[in-house]
């Protein structure tokens, strides 16, 4: 029985535009974060722009021009309402374009499409301008970054290198177990670490980062039947290596919601940054 051939990562073509493309976005995505202000708002708001019409093109193949233009009106108006403080507004304005592109969507059926993508892909693109705009929101930004980046690459590395027995074939082939463990490991040791250099409790700190690199996997996993669902392999080709913006962005949406809701709920427990 002949063995299988090693991952070579020096060897490894797609691995290296994955690569380059991870540190090209990281940049841009690490430049915003320090800026913050306008400029983070405003790379939120292309990223969030093109995540939308990817969901509109996988989702809504036969739709017209309506559609888009709905998500971009709802991007803006809720984009600026958050930007000017007013959030509960924001709020409001978002569900009620839930509602309405859901009724666009049910002329073609499957009005859950369209409500769904727009709640999906655009609250957590609020969520994150939300967040930045608060007291630390720098390091907490900066947490939720490192951390699923970190439990990103340690998924891919040791799943790569270990293989193993599959995650969920059914969903997505691709993904090990050794692969989920190797994402939680190295993203909790993350978010723990980065929470000492900043001077919190690397415990607490942890076991929040412990909890997001699970969700990431989830947000990845969600995305990847998604995928099967509309019959695509990927979400788009906007960035070499990976796909499209969703593609990228699938663990990030995941995470920004659930870190948002546990440090609403429970500020006491994780303190401030």
């Amino acid at each position: 029985m002949s063995k299988k051939p090693k991952f070579n990562f020096l060897q490894n073509r797609s691995f290296h535009i994955r690569v380059l493309s991870a540190v090209i976005l990281v940049t841009i995505a690490l430049v915003a974060v320090f800026l913050g202000g306008h400029y983070f708002s405003l790379i939120a708001v292309v990223f969030g722009f093109l995540m939308l019409l990817e969901w509109r093109n996988i989702s809504d193949k036969n739709g017209n021009f309506l559609p888009d233009l709905l998500n971009i009106f709802a991007l803006l108006s809720t984009s600026l309402l958050v930007i000017t403080g007013a959030i509960t507004t924001a709020g409001i304005v978002l569900f009620a374009f839930v509602l309405v592109n859901s009724l666009e969507r049910s002329r073609r059926g499957s009005a859950w499409r369209a409500g769904f993508g727009l709640l999906y892909m655009l609250l957590p693109v609020l969520l994150l301008m939300l967040l930045r705009g608060v007291d630390g929101g720098l390091g907490l930004i900066l947490f939720i970054f490192s951390v699923v980046w970190a439990a990103d690459s340690g998924a891919y590395l040791l799943g790569s290198i270990i293989r193993g027995p599959k995650l969920w074939p059914e969903i997505s082939p691709n993904k090990t177990w050794s692969g989920f463990f190797g994402g939680v490991i190295l993203g909790t040791i993350a978010g723990s670490g980065l929470a000492f250099l900043l001077g919190r409790d690397p415990v607490a700190y942890g076991g929040l980062a412990f909890i997001l690199t699970i969700v990431a996997a989830g947000g990845d996993l969600l995305i990847s039947r998604l995928k099967r669902h509309f019959g695509v392999k990927d979400t788009g080709d906007t960035i070499p290596g990976h796909g499209g913006v969703i593609d990228r962005m699938d663990a990030f949406l995941a995470s920004v919601l659930v870190c948002a809701a546990l440090i609403y709920l429970y500020p006491g427990i994780w303190g401030r940054f």
